[in-house]
């Protein structure tokens, strides 16, 4: 029984109290210091999470006395006792200090915020009731508590009471959850548990495991020093799926907008970050005729330009692959000095997400192997970046879920952000000296510069809505 277990512990923490084996439970110094310092220390920071998970449970195996097990190897009941636990023991004082700085090291459960236990324990049980409902999402929910009970533990509890509980002989404490090959994703479970429980679980695992993204990155937000950076100019061709475009006029959701992942089709970029200009071009885009422009691209080719003093702008193109317009369609997508959108991409724009480590079992159109993962999550979008060993770029996409290193083939339901990806053609760059581009690439063509045709894109000043943002206009400074 999980009350007779927190009480046996108590009560023999409370024997050692006045058999004067135990102190009062004061901070010491090094206390307080842990408590007012955010950047955690070396030996606790990894390159990417699941590095950081293997030098946390190195950290807590080396913790002398203390009893561990496997995350996996834990219940969600059980866990929840160990917090009940933990709580009762904790000192008031950090609580407080994380409080002031909105750290995120605050007592919580699925967001909810609060020093009064009964408040949590109830976000806790409608997250069992859920479970009970669709068991397979249990293995997130436990994941998630594990993180929290390591986290209470290191950072709620003085040194003198986690001795005590080291003492009892009773007390065992979670391990991070290292046996993640891959970040969970939603997609998994879509078919074996409901929308609005899959969005309960995860968003009670992102709120228990945001701190330990400061462990990840060594900094306060999530970032990585380990993707390659762009060089200053180059060009590649790759394999594009999913609609170009992903949005429309009609607000979040995209109503024009074709969920299909298939067919393929081809892309050539070209990028120059010295002028801030690129240009993307599409052998096949989807229906526009919501522009209302007779002669908007539907199932044929357009290409996407931005120029650092115009803005940008979608057009027509004589012909697939060809920088060359053809006279008939441009619509603007980022008016000039957009406010949002400062041109091409930076080269260092994959450090903005997050780096979880590495994995095998990739199978792309032009690679089969080991890939770097990078990953991040925005209102409810994921976005994806893989490289190979040697940093060279492999895929980068964005969808309604994060695929791993499965083969993406559901699309997402309707009303959802569809899934967009383009696979990079390693030989067709070099990805280390980049190239140099002609100018010519990126002049704006003349129907595009007396067009009153929009496609305002998502984030754009001029736009009258703001959407699920892209992953590469996101990038690029667009504000959410």
């Amino acid at each position: 029984d999980q009350s007779i277990f927190i009480m046996k512990i108590l009560l023999f923490i409370s024997l050692l109290t006045v058999l004067g084996t135990a102190v009062n439970g004061s901070q010491s110094l090094g206390d307080f210091e842990r408590a007012e310092t955010k950047v955690p220390r070396a030996h606790l920071m990894g390159n990417g999470v699941k590095h950081m998970y293997e030098q946390m449970n190195t950290a807590l195996h080396s913790t002398s006395g203390l009893s561990t097990r496997p995350c996996a190897e834990w219940s969600f009941d059980e866990l929840t006792s160990i917090l009940e636990l933990v709580f009762t023991m904790r000192n008031p004082d950090f609580e407080e200090i994380y409080r002031k700085t909105n750290d995120n090291r605050r007592l919580q459960a699925n967001g909810v915020y609060s020093e009064t236990f009964e408040d949590l324990k109830a976000v806790w049980k409608q997250e069992a009731e859920v479970l009970a409902e669709s068991p397979s999402l249990h293995d997130v929910s436990r994941d998630g508590r594990c993180h929290d009970a390591v986290m209470w533990f290191t950072h709620h509890l003085t040194a003198d009471r986690k001795e005590e509980l080291i003492s009892s002989g009773d007390f065992t404490l979670p391990l991070m959850p290292d046996h993640l090959d891959l970040p969970h994703s939603k997609s998994h479970h879509e078919k074996s548990a409901n929308r609005s429980a899959v969005d309960l679980v995860f968003e009670s695992y992102a709120t228990s495991t945001s701190c330990a993204m400061c462990h990840a990155s060594g900094s306060v937000v999530s970032t990585n020093t380990e993707s390659t950076s762009w060089p200053a100019s180059l060009s590649y061709t790759g394999t594009g799926y999913g609609n170009f475009p992903f949005w429309d006029n009609t607000g979040p959701g995209c109503s024009y907008c074709d969920g299909a992942i298939d067919p393929s089709s081809d892309i050539e970029v070209h990028y120059d970050s010295t002028i801030n200009s690129e240009i993307l071009m599409h052998s096949s885009c989807s229906d526009m005729s919501w522009t209302g422009d007779a002669n908007a691209p539907n199932s044929s080719p357009c290409n996407h330009i931005f120029n650092s003093s115009l803005g940008a702008f979608i057009y027509t193109p004589v012909s697939a692959m060809s920088k060359e317009a053809d006279g008939e369609f441009c619509c603007r997508s980022y008016s000039a000095g957009d406010s949002s959108f400062p041109g091409a991409v930076p080269q260092d724009w994959a450090r903005s997400m997050t780096y979880w480590g590495t994995n095998t079992g990739f199978h792309g159109d032009y690679y089969t192997g080991e890939i770097k993962i990078y990953w991040s999550t925005v209102t409810g979008v994921d976005f994806w970046y893989y490289e190979q060993a040697d940093g060279t770029p492999l895929e980068q996409g964005e969808g309604c879920y994060f695929p791993g290193v499965d083969n993406k083939t559901e699309a997402c339901l309707n009303n959802l952000p569809i899934m967009l990806w383009h696979d990079y053609d390693p030989a067709s760059v070099d990805w280390v000296n980049g190239e140099e581009q002609d100018s010519s690439w990126f002049e704006v063509p003349e129907i595009c510069q007396t067009t009153t045709v929009s496609c305002s894109a998502p984030g754009s000043s001029s736009g009258s809505y703001n959407p699920v943002l892209s992953h590469a206009a996101r990038q690029a400074g667009v504000r959410v």
